[in-house]
């Protein structure tokens, strides 16, 4: 009989040691699923920066493109004060003409009275 419970003691010993194998197998298997889906999320992350930084060269090249066409029409452009220049002297010029016609207008009519 000792032997048999000697026995039994070391089948529930071997029992409970395969159980807690079983367990710690389950917690590996468990943490690997876990990590394979933090692989996934962190891999669709990457996706999703790459498509972004593709997107903002394209943004960049194309606002580079604009400023570069922005200082080649300015580049054209006369400068303000050429512009200021030019209104002035077409401003002189209209008054010129508009008191010209005054006057000529003023003439005419002391011609007729």
């Amino acid at each position: 009989r000792a032997g048999i419970r000697s026995l039994l003691r070391r089948f529930e010993d071997q029992q409970a040691a395969l159980d807690e194998a079983a367990k710690s197998q389950a917690a590996l298997l468990n943490a690997h699923a876990r990590s394979e889906a933090r692989c996934e999320a962190l891999e669709a992350q990457i996706v999703a920066a790459r498509r972004e930084a593709v997107e903002a060269r394209r943004i960049a090249a194309e606002s580079s493109t604009n400023v570069a066409s922005l200082a080649a029409d300015l580049a054209k452009r006369p400068v303000r004060d050429e512009v200021e220049a030019r209104a002035s002297e077409a401003f002189a010029a209209a008054t010129k003409d508009a008191h010209a016609a005054i006057a000529a207008a003023e003439d005419r009519f002391a011609q007729r009275s």
